[in-house]
């Protein structure tokens, strides 16, 4: 039975989008994802929320149609997440690039859409940091421990998205 709701859902963004013009014609979006992506809508209540993803602009990354793309972004993820985040394209272009933004993996630490967390992180930054950089966690067990390490403050030394030094010293 949802399998038909599905159908029906596809068939109306298609008989919407693809009027007896051929131009495009645009849809009431999100309500018309929302059909068939439902829950989707608690995701609107994150603390943290993607803009383009408050706007309600699902076709800012997705194509509703097909993509050569998972999850059918319309664009490669890194070109996508860069094409809005100009700011850690400049950064990222230094010469120590972050390996998940240099590979093109921006949701190894954000959530696309929305989070709990500032910056959509999937978790604290601190957890996030140390779920790649697990020796980080134990330093915090020593006898002296250097006060932003301490304090879970890895942003006041490291430059998270790239910078021009060496293990992305600010």
């Amino acid at each position: 039975m949802r399998f038909l709701g599905i159908l029906g859902g596809i068939a109306t963004v298609l008989v919407a989008a693809l009027p007896a013009s051929g131009e495009l014609t645009r849809v009431p979006e999100p309500g018309v994802c929302l059909e068939c992506h439902g829950e989707m809508e608690d995701i609107f209540q994150s603390r943290h929320v993607h803009t383009a993803f408050a706007d309600g602009q699902c076709s800012g990354c997705h194509s509703p149609h097909a993509s050569k793309h998972a999850g059918l972004l319309g664009a490669d993820k890194r070109d996508l997440c860069l094409r809005c985040h100009e700011d850690v394209a400049s950064v990222a272009a230094g010469n120590a690039a972050h390996p998940p933004v240099l590979n093109g993996n921006c949701v190894a630490c954000h959530n696309p859409h929305a989070s709990d967390h500032p910056n959509q992180m999937h978790e604290p930054l601190f957890e996030t940091c140390v779920s790649c950089h697990e020796p980080v966690a134990e330093w915090r067990d020593k006898a002296v421990v250097h006060e932003p390490v301490g304090d879970n403050e890895c942003m006041t030394c490291h430059a998270v998205h790239g910078s021009d030094v060496v293990g992305l010293l600010k």
